[in-house]
């Protein structure tokens, strides 16, 4: 665990936990909650964290919200919860509320044409297996892969998506091991402002939690509304106010969180 501002520390956040009359645990998914992996089909949550969430999630006036990457058909595929929590899928184009109740946010016909280009051109070249196709996006994704390979899928994703996101006006990101082709208009921030739009702002308490370049520019938008956690085995540059490190010092936090609602 490490701080990377002065000023702040756990046990002050902890009691504020603790005296506010909500308190949502924000956080993503992969490189967060589970390990980033080659096959993410395989890619489940870290040992125990599921049953703290659980338990965080039960408590009073308390809330989860995870918010992924992922269509949210496949986060629920990985991600068994038995409390009721509320998930994002495709970075604020997938939501499904407690009840159950799923809302998707449309995409215009030419965000839609583009992303088949990609996928065709991904059966022609013969690398679909490193393609992800989601509601709002599709990603060329090369974590884990070879030298050699990794160097080949950066190279084609380059010749062929950039030039269709400048046709359409489209978004080219980078994340951690890959590439993705991303319809504008929403992304993680606003999954976190509809939460906060839903709050009593000023008796809450709350965290986000990431890993992901994605994640920076939710850590911007809340600036000091809440604490800012970068979850990673190595530290990197980030406006995060601290770093921990999967799995156990994740744990560790969790731990301390369903702590300060029972106190």
């Amino acid at each position: 665990m490490k701080w990377f501002h002065d000023g702040i520390s756990l046990d002050d956040f902890l009691a504020k936990v603790s005296s506010s009359k909500q308190r949502v645990l924000f956080t993503d998914y992969d490189g967060t909650l589970a390990p980033l992996m080659y096959n993410r089909n395989i890619a489940k949550p870290y040992s125990g964290l599921v049953e703290v969430l659980n338990q965080i999630a039960a408590a009073p006036n308390s809330q989860v919200v995870v918010i992924s990457g992922r269509s949210l058909h496949n986060l629920s595929s990985v991600l068994k919860m038995g409390s009721e929590i509320e998930m994002w899928g495709t970075y604020g184009w997938e939501l499904q509320t407690v009840d159950g109740k799923r809302t998707t946010w449309p995409i215009s016909d030419g965000a839609r044409g583009a992303m088949y280009e990609v996928i065709n051109w991904a059966e022609n070249e013969e690398i679909s297996t490193y393609l992800e196709v989601k509601t709002a996006s599709v990603s060329l994704k090369w974590h884990g892969t070879d030298a050699k390979m990794r160097e080949h899928l950066m190279e084609l994703s380059l010749r062929i998506m950039k030039p269709l996101a400048d046709k359409v006006g489209l978004e080219l990101r980078n994340f951690d091991g890959g590439r993705e082709l991303r319809v504008p208009g929403r992304s993680k921030c606003d999954a976190v402002e509809h939460v906060f739009d839903r709050l009593k702002k000023d008796n809450s308490a709350f965290a986000y939690l990431g890993d992901n370049v994605s994640d920076e520019e939710v850590f911007e938008v809340i600036g000091e509304r809440g604490l800012r956690v970068l979850v990673r085995t190595h530290e990197r540059p980030t406006m995060a106010d601290m770093w921990l490190r999967p799995p156990r010092e994740l744990k560790r936090f969790f731990e301390a969180w369903l702590a300060a609602l029972n106190a």
